[in-house]
């Protein structure tokens, strides 16, 4: 089921190739537990995205982050 839930993801992400697409359709036509957990997810993601707003990041942060990934590659030499 890891590798059920891994696609159902991909699929909510819209990750999923044309080919995977079409395998997980035929997928959750033929397994009802997939098809419920792929649903409930769905329904779970869709809601989250109307109620939920982005938060944007501070102002320096991609500032902290290059200064961050500069002292972890200096304490590495």
């Amino acid at each position: 089921m890891d590798k059920d839930k891994d696609i159902i993801h991909r699929k909510l992400d819209g990750e999923l190739k044309k080919h995977e697409t079409r395998v997980f359709q035929k997928k959750i036509k033929t397994d009802p537990a997939l098809r419920v957990e792929y649903q409930s997810l769905k329904q779970v993601t869709e809601t989250s995205e109307k109620v939920v707003k982005p938060v944007p990041p501070p102002a320096d942060f991609k500032k902290r982050v290059i200064e961050d990934l500069d002292e972890k590659k200096a304490e590495k030499q």
